[in-house]
Formats: structure tokens, sequence, C-alpha cells
């Protein structure tokens, strides 16, 4: 539907329907975003006005929440995923120039460049997700090779990475201190089950 809504435009139509995130009843609805995107980026037409396009991702994201479908990571321009990578050979050339691996700007739509962290992540990977999450580590090369090592021994082990930021901010964490980071400390914990007389368990945990 977007091919050919591109194409009749190329043909000279002037009038092209579609809906939000190509959402319908059924399917075969064109993506609105996609076209838009298509015809005011690759094309150099005038469709919006100016930051207008920028838009895009939240209000494709917008109408997913309202309409309760889940967002399609993989849709072009706005998927969470449009502008992801994984590969160490990926990250090495956006660190030098993103455009070698991104067809546009994420920020043009308001998407973001996501870098994912797995078993493939090299030291690029590991520089460009830190920097995203708040650390510099363009000086700590010896910080740097120890992640990726890391990284590689707990995915063999299990353990992922991509989708859980968090966890890999702890593992940074801990390699730049040189031990685990202590949030809090933990006095005492106390955990109980109880049957009930109609049969019914209930389980309860205190921690202080």
């Amino acid at each position: 539907a977007i091919a050919n809504s591109l194409a009749a435009v190329a043909a000279g139509a002037s009038h092209v329907q579609g809906t939000l995130n190509g959402y319908g009843e059924r399917t075969g609805n064109a993506d609105l975003i996609s076209i838009i995107a298509n015809l005011q980026l690759k094309k150099k037409q005038e469709v919006l006005p100016a930051g207008a396009l920028e838009e895009a991702f939240r209000i494709a994201h917008a109408v997913a929440e309202v309409t309760n479908v889940s967002p399609s990571a993989r849709q072009p321009y706005v998927g969470v995923s449009a502008f992801a990578h994984k590969a160490g050979l990926h990250a090495s050339a956006i660190k030098v120039d993103p455009s070698l691996y991104q067809h546009e700007n994420p920020e043009s739509v308001g998407n973001d460049m996501r870098m994912l962290v797995s078993e493939m992540a090299g030291r690029a990977s590991i520089e460009i997700k830190s920097s995203q999450l708040g650390f510099d580590l363009s000086k700590e090369k010896e910080v740097v090779a120890r992640l990726v090592e890391r990284v590689k021994e707990l995915e063999s082990g299990g353990y992922t990475f991509e989708a859980a930021d968090a966890s890999f901010e702890l593992l940074l964490r801990e390699e730049l201190a040189g031990k685990k980071p202590s949030f809090f400390t933990i006095e005492s914990w106390k955990t109980s089950v109880d049957q009930l007389a109609d049969g019914s368990v209930t389980s309860r945990a205190e921690v202080s």
C-alpha cells in the first residue's frame, strides 16, 4: 500500500488516503507516517510545515496507546527498532559517521538511535551505549575491554542485556567502581507463609 501510494504520487496523484500506523479493521491500509516521511525526506516534497515531522514518533505512539494496539518495534521511521544497532561493526561505523548505517537522522522523525548491548557487542557498542547512559568511556579503554568480556560471558550464561539498560548500567557502575555498588543496606528480613481456615495460602515478606 505504501509503495503503491508513493508510485501514484510520482505519477501525478495529488491525493493519498491512509491511516496513522496503517491501522484499520483488517489489513491493507497505507501508513500515512511512512508515506509522509518518504515524500518529505526522500523525495524532498514539502508535505508538512517545518518541524512538524519531528512529532511523528510521539504521535504514532500516542495513537497506539489510545487505540490499545501495541506499537510495532519494526515500523519504519517511528518503531523503537527503526534505528537500532546491534553488531559491533555497525557501532564502529556509526561512531565515525552515523549516516553509514542510518538512512536518515532519527531526530528528523522524533526518534532516537538505539545501541543494543549483546554478545555481538564490541568496544564501540559499549562506548556508545555508555555515553547514552551518561558515562564517558572514551579514555577508559581497560574498562571498556572488561565490559566487552563480561557481557559476552554473561550472555553465554543466559543473561541478556538488549532490553535491560538498567542491568547494563549496574554492570558498568561495578566496573568503574571496581566493586558492586551498594545502594542500601539490609538490616533484617523475614518471610512467612500462612494457610488460613478456608484453605487459602498467603505469603508475606518484610525487609528493613
